[in-house]
């Protein structure tokens, strides 16, 4: 690779000319270490490697059991293989075009990279997770977490993103090169700890007492959380959604109470998150929109067992306390929105998808340098004043039982001219929040489950 090679995802073509005949891509991704794009691009290329099925062995195929628990980054990819949902080709590539399209400063590196250089993700105005970024080694979120901590935007464009925890090893060949095998013993699936080394290697959540980490569920970093294994459809805009800052110059805002806009086709799948409640809620996270489906295939413990259900699809985005922002898309194929060119099938791009994206990335410190024809430049925000809430009930001093179900009540007004995002409400003096249902007018449902005073704050 020459020096002067410019940041990017390649793909070289290699032709068997034998009698075999033959062809595969080569994928290789060429970082800028010396530079500080506006944007810095993490690829999903431990995901590739986990479901790449050359040699007959991937995380999901082959021996010990069912599966491997090691694979090499040394091998071949089965290009346009069984799994093509899990390529670059799928939600990766659209995400790319479109972003190289509109002129952003973006550079390039890998999920290895965010292990290994994690420091390099200082350098930049925001980090992406795009696509189908499942796999996270202990180093990378560490590193990401840090990023964010050290005031660095986060835009998970992606889904079913840091589910499965994974560590690394060197290669087995006689170089023994560093980082070159990816390692995810899925204990998870195993019900005991079975890696050889005290790292667990599981899923992130994982409550049960063999993990000797402790759960960490994902949605701590990345405002969402992996629940739906199947079950494609489209994001889903409401009304009240539709009038907050990530939809402007989108005309969402003229919806009618009541109303809701559908987006892109197939947008919201293939696999997608949910905001839960579960106690790793970042603060202050809002919900940008709402989609409700019956039918899908919904995760029942901790990343093993699926069953039909149904499932609620937010956007999300919260502020850390550093000031960095957050966002989570809580699907694989964003990017559908943004890009026709893609594999699995067509799609239309939603000019108001990518409009929310200029939006996003400019809030974001990151700016076009030559939109495409229909889009408005947009300008990061300068309201910094926080909307109020009022709690109206209970009242000081109101009697509740313990051991039954009583509804909080407020109203929560913006005097700056934005909207309120959300509400969230404490019984617990402020240790802890929980998100309310509704905005202007708002309630949380709450069952005291001991004697003794509470404090409520909202």
């Amino acid at each position: 690779v020459p020096a002067d090679a410019v940041s990017g995802i390649y793909f070289a073509k290699l032709v068997r000319e034998d009698a075999t005949a033959g062809s595969s891509h080569v994928y290789f991704v060429v970082r800028d270490d010396e530079g500080g794009s506006d944007l810095l691009f993490q690829t999903a290329d431990t995901t590739w490697q986990a479901y790449n099925q050359y040699g007959g062995n991937s995380l999901y195929t082959g021996s010990p059991a069912g599966r491997a628990y090691e694979v090499s980054y040394n091998r071949p990819f089965t290009t346009r293989g069984p799994t093509p949902e899990d390529s670059p080709f799928n939600a990766e590539y659209p995400m790319v075009r479109w972003l190289e399209r509109n002129g952003y400063d973006v550079s390039y590196f890998t999920g290895v990279d965010g292990d290994r250089y994690g420091s390099e993700i200082l350098e930049h105005e925001a980090y992406l997770s795009v696509g189908h970024d499942e796999y996270w080694s202990a180093g990378q979120r560490a590193n990401v977490t840090a990023a964010r901590d050290a005031g660095v935007d986060l835009a998970f464009l992606s889904g079913n993103e840091s589910f499965w925890k994974t560590r690394w090893e060197d290669s087995i060949d006689g170089a023994a090169t560093s980082h070159r095998t990816l390692v995810s013993y899925k204990e998870t699936h195993a019900g005991a700890k079975i890696d050889p080394t005290s790292t667990w290697t599981g899923t992130w959540r994982d409550e049960r007492p063999f993990n000797p980490e402790g759960p960490q569920p994902e949605n701590g970093l990345t405002g969402t959380i992996f629940m739906v294994n199947s079950g494609t459809s489209e994001i889903e805009v409401g009304a009240a959604e539709g009038r907050l800052r990530l939809w402007r110059n989108t005309n969402l805002d003229s919806l009618a109470p009541g109303q809701s806009a559908t987006l892109g086709e197939n947008t919201l799948g293939y696999e997608w998150d949910e905001d839960l409640d579960n106690g790793s809620r970042p603060p202050g996270l809002i919900r940008l929109s709402t989609a409700v489906r019956p039918g899908v295939e919904v995760l029942q413990d901790n990343g093993s067992t699926y069953a039909p259900g149904t499932a609620t699809h937010h956007l999300t985005l919260y502020r850390a306390q550093s000031g960095a922002l957050v966002f989570g898309a809580g699907t694989i194929q964003w990017s559908w929105g943004l890009d026709a060119s893609h594999d699995r099938g067509a799609s239309t791009p939603d000019q108001r998808m990518q409009q929310a994206t200029v939006n996003l990335l400019a809030d974001m410190g990151a700016q076009p340098d030559g939109l495409q024809p229909g889009l408005t430049a947009a300008t990061a925000s300068t309201d910094t004043s926080a909307p109020s809430s009022v709690l109206t009930s209970p009242s000081p001093g109101a009697d509740v039982q313990a051991g039954q179900e009583t509804t909080i009540s407020g109203t929560a007004a913006d005097a700056g001219g934005g909207e309120v995002g959300g509400v969230e409400v404490s019984v617990d003096g402020g240790s802890s929040w929980h998100p309310a249902e509704g905005r202007g007018n708002w309630t949380y449902s709450w069952t005291p489950q001991a004697t003794g005073p509470a404090t409520i704050r909202t």
